[in-house]
């Protein structure tokens, strides 16, 4: 089986951590490449890309995630284009949420998150590769 590949982009370094952390729990052999910002993004997909599943934070600079979605979904590269793509951000009103979903991704979480957050999306966007998490 092919293993998932997650591109988290967040310019907090701590956050993108333990995002990896509650990934690895809920995805399968999963390969995670972390950036810090829109461009650092853009350019890991040019070089390790396609992935899987985008995970990003949406309030970054220089380029923050709604801009980064908007590119992404209009690269040449069909699979680059294609990927499922989770938005992360505090910006939760219903205009955000319109706005963040309307630039490109295909779900979108409220911060913070706990690894629970992440179930629902994680099950829909990528079900070939998601576990269920395993509470001790």
């Amino acid at each position: 089986m092919k293993r998932p590949k997650v591109l988290i982009v967040d310019d907090d370094g701590n956050s993108a951590e333990t995002h990896a952390l509650m990934i690895e729990r809920l995805l399968s052999g999963v390969q995670i490449d972390l950036a810090c910002d829109g461009l650092t993004a853009l350019r890991h997909l040019g070089e390790h890309g396609p992935y899987d599943l985008i995970i990003s934070d949406v309030s970054m600079s220089p380029m923050d995630g709604t801009e980064l979605m908007s590119r992404i979904r209009g690269l040449p590269d069909e699979a680059c284009r294609r990927a499922r793509a989770l938005a992360l951000t505090a910006f939760t009103s219903e205009d955000d949420r319109l706005r963040i979903l309307k630039s490109g991704f295909d779900e979108y979480l409220g911060k913070p998150i706990t690894i629970d957050d992440l179930v629902e999306p994680l099950s829909r966007l990528i079900p070939e590769y998601f576990r269920p998490p395993r509470h001790s």
